[in-house]
């Protein structure tokens, strides 16, 4: 899993479809109790395949991923 293979490391970005994303935070925070912004620094988001992404997605991850710029 990513999870522990990445708890060391400096993580600053990440890309990806953005239902996936969330469901691996929601799966972190269930698994864990952390959410990942709680773990890594991210300083950006890169998302991806979702149409009206920045008015559907934008509120909800911020606050499970990262307080930063989708």
């Amino acid at each position: 899993m990513v999870y522990p293979r990445a708890l060391e490391k400096r993580i600053t970005a990440t890309m990806g479809v953005v239902p996936v994303l969330l469901a691996f935070a929601k799966y972190i925070k269930h698994k864990y109790g952390k959410k990942p912004s709680d773990i890594w620094n991210f300083k950006a988001l890169f998302c991806i395949s979702v149409p009206k992404i920045q008015f559907k997605y934008a509120p909800i991850s911020k606050s499970i991923l990262a307080p930063c710029q989708l």
